[in-house]
């Protein structure tokens, strides 16, 4: 992430790019991994990104970028 709000993900492996998420708004710290379980019963975790905007944050599909949750802050 940026001050363009881009927020980008490469393969690990090759440096390949694998998604880009355009938050809208500067990125202003590094996002924050989350894994969680669907339920208790559960088998296969799933991981998603907590990406802190200037003035909003957002939830993303670690995978696929795409957006799973976003608040409004109205301030840093």
């Amino acid at each position: 992430g940026g001050e363009d709000g881009a927020l980008r993900c490469f393969d690990a492996e090759n440096g390949r790019p694998l998604w880009t998420f355009d938050t809208g708004v500067s990125v202003q710290h590094r996002p924050a991994t989350l894994r969680l379980a669907p339920d208790t019963n559960a088998k296969q975790e799933h991981d998603f990104l907590l990406v802190p905007g200037k003035d909003r944050c957002f939830v993303l599909d670690a995978r696929t970028g795409q957006r799973v949750w976003e608040w409004q802050t109205g301030e840093a």
